[in-house]
């Protein structure tokens, strides 16, 4: 420590302590309590004319919704026709047009978040996996068939979107 700041700790420790007037005391302690009461009440009441306001608000404008809407009665509705599902013609078309895509697509970065990289990864082996079932004997059916080339376009789709959303164009 300085001398200097010490010398002044010491003036300040031989100033004679002051205490306050008893008198004063609790004309004090009941001014600091009105304050507080008066405090709580002016929060509460803001609080109160808040909620008031606020459900006022939602009434006048549920309101004026039904006034200014007519009723009319539904149409009855035409049954709609269910989409046919894809063959599977359609569905290899889709895959050649998913692969196309990502063929187009930039080479992916050398340094990505691991999160992303096993992503991609595990997609791709999934798609190999699928490969490999439908050029064995095993799928002969064609609705084995069917359902594995649709499992291998929902995954080339998956596959197009990570890696889109992590090309080069949308780095920031």
């Amino acid at each position: 420590m300085s001398g200097r700041f010490e010398d002044r700790l010491s003036e300040l420790k031989a100033l004679p302590v002051l205490e306050p007037r008893q008198e004063l005391e609790p004309a004090v302690l009941a001014a600091m309590s009105r304050a507080a009461a008066t405090r709580q009440s002016r929060s509460y009441g803001r609080y109160l004319a808040r909620v008031a306001a606020l459900v006022m608000a939602i009434g006048a404008g549920a309101l004026l919704a039904l006034w200014t809407t007519d009723y009319q009665e539904p149409a009855p509705s035409a049954p709609v026709a269910e989409e046919a599902e894809p063959t599977y013609f359609e569905l290899v078309q889709q895959t050649a047009q998913l692969e196309e895509l990502l063929a187009l697509m930039p080479a992916p970065r050398r340094a990505m978040r691991a999160g992303t990289a096993s992503t991609i990864v595990g997609l791709e082996d999934r798609i190999a996996l699928i490969d490999v079932v439908l050029e064995s004997s095993d799928a002969a059916e064609p609705e084995y068939r069917e359902a594995l080339m649709r499992d291998r376009v929902e995954i080339m789709n998956a596959l197009v979107n990570v890696r889109y959303a992590q090309s080069r164009a949308f780095v920031f």
